[in-house]
């Protein structure tokens, strides 16, 4: 992964510490595979709503051990997560 910059709350999507462009497949993927609908704006919603509430250990690919590790990287996603949510939903608006 090439990141671009540090995460910075206040920027949100605008400045991307990751690729968008590489990124998003394997995002919206992940939560479809979590029983999300990321093909309407209300689902997007609902998996907006469900990425800032659940546990850090939920936001991983595959089962989680529950050791720190996968808190951290949890923690770590969450915030890609929402940042890939917020883009795709302001996309979704502007088509």
């Amino acid at each position: 992964m090439n990141y671009t910059k540090y995460p910075n709350s206040n920027d949100l999507y605008q400045e991307f510490w990751f690729k968008p462009d590489e990124m998003m497949d394997e995002f919206m993927y992940f939560l479809k595979e979590k029983g999300m609908d990321v093909d309407t704006i209300e689902g997007l919603n609902s998996a907006r709503k469900w990425i800032r509430t659940t546990s850090p250990k939920n936001l991983l690919c595959g089962k989680p051990r529950g050791d720190g590790i996968d808190v951290l990287i949890g923690i770590i996603r969450r915030e890609m997560l929402l940042e890939a949510v917020e883009y795709r939903l302001d996309q979704m608006r502007n088509e």
